[in-house]
Parts: C-alpha cells; structure tokens; sequence
C-alpha cells in the first residue's frame, strides 16, 4: 500500500491525481514505478510504502471432535427404561 500526503495546505498535484494534506492509502499497482519515482522526489509530498499486513497466523486450536455416533444396530434397538430389571 502506498500513503501520500500534501505537506501544503491546499494540496498539490502530480502524476494526474490531487495530494491534499489528509494522507490517502493507494493500492501498491496504482502508480507505475516511474510515477512513484517521481511522486517520492516531489518535496511537498510525502510518500510512504507501507507494507500488507498479512492475518495472523491462528493460534492451533484444540482439536474438537464429534461425540460417537450410534450404529445402524444400536439405533434400531429400542431404549431400555430405567429401574425394569428382571425379578
């Protein structure tokens, strides 16, 4: 990314865009290595190359796991009911 602003109240400008004195982020493919050559030797500018900030890396999770599924046998047993014992 690319960060440019107007040392000068009123802006000036280069390169066919307007640099007024609140900084403008640029994508980093905005301005052909020539422009930003001259963008950077221009002394009412200022012009900073400010690089991606990438995610952070996610700290390892605890590995989660799904509780046992039933087989197809124990799901078409029915449930015995509590407290029936045999006498």
């Amino acid at each position: 990314m690319i960060r440019i602003r107007s040392t000068r109240k009123e802006g000036i400008w280069r390169c066919g865009v307007h640099h007024g004195p609140e900084p403008v982020d640029y994508p980093d493919d905005r301005f052909t290595a020539e422009e930003l050559r001259r963008l950077k030797a221009e002394p009412f500018l200022v012009v900073e190359e400010i690089p991606e900030e990438r995610p952070a890396e996610p700290a390892p999770a605890a590995v989660l796991r799904s509780p046992p599924q039933a087989s197809a046998e124990e799901e078409e047993k029915p449930a015995k009911k509590a407290g029936k014992g045999k006498k």
